[in-house]
């Protein structure tokens, strides 16, 4: 796969969604179709997240489940690196009360705020 993939409704010669009365075309590039029932956006969603799979596939060389793995492991490697960076670098003192201005103190949280951001949470 040499181009981007799009999902995108057919339509007929007259301008109509291509469709049945049972179902709807939707193409995903040259990789499949799916059917659904005409209006029916969950399957126009999947259709869309399918093309988005394979797209990052193509850009990534990963598939998602790759993609996946790959994100637990640089996300437990950070979080030890900042576990262990505190602890030599304050020992058994709180590291909260450190100046953000201190480069060691902004790199820490910055850190922080990348793991929250990876994880969904608010930093």
């Amino acid at each position: 796969m040499n181009k981007p993939v799009t999902a995108e409704r057919l339509y007929d010669n007259d301008g109509r969604p291509y469709s049945t009365l049972y179902e709807a075309h939707i193409d995903i590039g040259d990789i499949c179709m799916v059917w659904a029932p005409p209006g029916n956006v969950e399957q126009e969603r999947y259709a869309a997240l399918i093309a988005e799979a394979f797209n990052v596939a193509h850009e990534t060389g990963l598939t998602p489940g790759q993609l996946a793995g790959q994100r637990e492991r640089l996300l437990a490697c950070l979080r030890a690196e900042v576990t262990d960076l505190k602890s030599r670098m304050f020992g058994s003192t709180h590291w909260q009360g450190c100046e953000e201005a201190h480069p060691k103190c902004a790199a820490l949280k910055r850190m922080q705020d990348a793991i929250a951001d990876a994880e969904g949470a608010t930093p």
